[in-house]
């Protein structure tokens, strides 16, 4: 729902801009449209995804929380708290991992045993692989886990295989 001359908007510091000119980058949120603003991309943010579908759930609102984040944030513990609470109480919730292939510079052999969408059926509930760089295959994975979520089916992770195009930051 964020018109993408809003967006831009937010990046060049306009009064127009989503967040009326006070941040400059993706961190924003809408709460006129449901959208929390982003913490970062690491796992800091399912834990809000969390605290989001138990009020929807609490409140027998049909609504579903998503959130994003790379592979690497799959190895810290706050994630897995958050994969936890989410498969414990059946939570309407959509976690979609990015996977690139790297953490940060370190590839996912020398930090997973396993791949880590099999991590989800640990926690209770489905994990779905899908090719990251097909719109429609996410698009298609994604309205079937909000539509199980809605269902009372509680959460599911989707993995979006693609590749890193570029280092992790500036100076890589």
């Amino acid at each position: 729902g964020v018109t993408p001359d809003r967006y831009l908007a937010n990046y060049m510091g306009r009064e127009s801009a989503v967040t009326g000119g006070r941040d400059g980058n993706m961190h924003f949120g809408d709460r006129e449209l449901g959208c929390v603003g982003m913490v970062s991309m690491l796992p800091d943010m399912a834990l809000v995804a969390c605290g989001l579908a138990l009020s929807f759930q609490m409140r027998h609102e049909p609504r579903v929380a998503m959130t994003w984040f790379g592979e690497g944030s799959t190895a810290n513990g706050v994630w897995h708290e958050a994969m936890n609470v989410a498969g414990v109480r059946r939570l309407p919730l959509v976690l979609v991992l990015e996977n690139n292939q790297f953490a940060y510079s370190t590839p996912n052999d020398h930090e997973f045993a396993v791949d880590p969408v099999e991590r989800a059926a640990g926690y209770g509930f489905p994990g779905v692989k899908v090719d990251g760089n097909d719109v429609e295959a996410v698009f298609e994975a994604a309205a079937e886990a909000c539509e199980r979520a809605r269902r009372g089916g509680g959460p599911t992770l989707i993995e979006a295989e693609t590749m890193r195009m570029h280092g992790h930051a500036a100076h890589d």
